[in-house]
């Protein structure tokens, strides 16, 4: 989600001073600031992911210094361990000022270490409302006190900022209906709040209904032009994500011209190796990728991951997306030992920094069943398949389009395996999904059609064969992807040669 206009607030402290860091957090939520305090936000299972990946989404990472956290160290991190080092590495890596260290003292003591004492610090220990108040405008929040500043943002700012920061916290929970609830509320307060139309739109498109998606990208990009001119990053972000939504669509070459847009605008903005050109560059890849053309694919994905390479470590998502783009372009051209040196790569780091039951983990899975199916080890592909399958169906249920996908791969790869009914099931149950979220014109729906018709033939029934191809055929040539319709022309004619015999 767009964070240009959000202060998400990471809380980093040692459990000793848990009580007072609770007070904090209360005074920093009630100036108005969105805070991740673990007491409040981490949820049930694995701890470790769910803290690097808050780490990695705030603005600020305020880091509560005492003696306790000074003398935390070794086996039970405090701020001089794994917390803080993550945060080194953002604030050292980062070519945009958009994330701040913020050591915060609670008692009279050390500064920490030598990295440390070079930001600015906030003294708490004197007058924790006066300090925090300090803190909190300095972090782009409010005052509580006349006498220290004053909140020039109307109420209904206020609780807008406050609905933003729970909307986003719901969305990196997954939990996307509560999000599209509280971002429907900011809405009617201002109908024409930018951030909120994008973030809305972001959301039904994580939900996969890509015209509810459209509908609201295209809101905040009017809404975005009436303030900015064309080479704002707003307006770029508009663009973006209108290239994203286009390409769920399979309208590869709207894609592209709204990608384009964004890529021109935030090339005049930002440096070579912005992260956010690097976005836009994978994001291009990947429409080409789609549209059959995998060495200008390559092209764009080799320069995302040569530019976030100069920003992130190689732990960092950001180099896993690049990873698994590059994996799945190699994988398209053939080279299939090459593909899955990329996607072990990019599983490894998704596992590392989210969990097993992340939707990149189950990306990873299920991109690693396709090229071990094309080396032939059809067992080893749905063994990915369905852990890939299971994953998606715990985080969107059946109804989401990427689950169309992985039952079609099933379906596939039961194809060669010679077990042709119960591809026939997967692939029956993938184009029903596929009709109902994309209808009939759609390229994945071709997809299953030459499934489909490649299943109806081994198993004889050459008029349903020929029937399922001239589908496919037809789809994939209105869609540009010249190279499926090219094998699907071969299918089609061996279809009615051996109907014909």
């Amino acid at each position: 989600m767009d964070q240009s206009n959000k202060h998400r607030v990471f809380l980093s402290y040692a459990n000793e001073d848990l009580e007072k860091v609770k007070e904090v957090f209360e005074g920093l939520v009630k100036r108005g600031l969105d805070v991740w305090f673990d007491k409040e936000h981490l949820k049930p299972g694995s701890w470790k992911p769910q803290i690097e990946k808050a780490i990695s989404k705030c603005k600020y990472f305020v880091i509560c210094i005492s003696e306790a956290a000074l003398k935390k160290t070794g086996d039970e991190p405090g701020f001089q361990d794994e917390e803080l080092n993550r945060a080194y590495n953002i604030a050292e890596k980062q070519s945009s000022k958009d994330f701040y260290i913020v050591p915060v003292r609670l008692e009279e003591c050390g500064r920490g270490d030598t990295r440390l004492s070079s930001f600015q610090q906030y003294n708490l220990f004197d007058d924790f409302e006066c300090g925090l108040d300090k803190l909190s405008i300095d972090i782009g929040g409010a005052s509580l006190s006349d006498s220290t500043a004053k909140d020039e943002r109307t109420e209904d700012e206020r609780t807008i900022d406050h609905l933003i920061g729970k909307a986003n916290t719901a969305y990196y929970t997954f939990e996307y209906d509560k999000s599209i609830t509280i971002l429907n509320s900011i809405l009617a307060l201002n109908p024409e709040h930018s951030t909120t139309l994008n973030d809305l739109g972001e959301v039904w498109r994580e939900k996969g209904e890509y015209d509810k998606a459209i509908e609201y990208y295209e809101k905040a990009l009017k809404s975005d032009l009436k303030n900015f001119d064309e080479n704002h990053p707003t307006v770029a972000t508009s663009w973006n994500n209108m290239g994203l939504a286009w390409k769920h669509k399979g309208k590869y070459d709207k894609a592209i011209e709204y990608l384009e847009k964004a890529l021109k605008s935030d090339l005049k903005n930002f440096d070579e190796n912005h992260p956010t050109v690097a976005t836009i560059r994978n994001n291009l890849g990947g429409v080409w990728d789609a549209k059959g053309e995998y060495d200008k694919a390559i092209e764009y994905y080799e320069k995302a991951l040569k530019s976030d390479l100069v920003n992130f470590d190689e732990d960092h998502p950001n180099i896993a997306i690049c990873w698994n783009n590059l994996g799945g372009a190699w994988h398209s051209k053939g080279k299939h030992d090459k593909s899955i040196k990329y996607y072990e790569k990019a599983l490894m780091s998704y596992l590392k920094n989210f969990g097993k039951n992340h939707p990149n983990v189950a990306t990873s899975w299920n991109n690693l069943g396709l090229a071990w199916a094309s080396k032939s080890n059809y067992d080893k592909a749905i063994e990915y398949y369905e852990k890939a399958l299971e994953s998606a169906l715990q985080n969107f249920g059946e109804e989401h389009p990427i689950i169309t996908t992985y039952w079609n791969n099933l379906g596939g790869a039961y194809i060669e395996k010679g077990e042709y009914d119960k591809a026939i099931e997967y692939c029956e149950k993938a184009l029903k999904s596929a009709m109902k979220n994309f209808g009939e014109k759609h390229p994945d729906v071709a997809y299953i059609w030459n499934n489909l018709g490649v299943t109806c033939r081994q198993k004889g029934e050459y008029d349903n064969a020929i029937k399922y191809f001239e589908k496919a055929l037809k789809s994939f040539k209105k869609a540009g992807i010249l190279n499926y319709a090219k094998q699907t022309e071969v299918n089609l004619k061996i279809a009615r040669e051996e109907r014909n015999r």
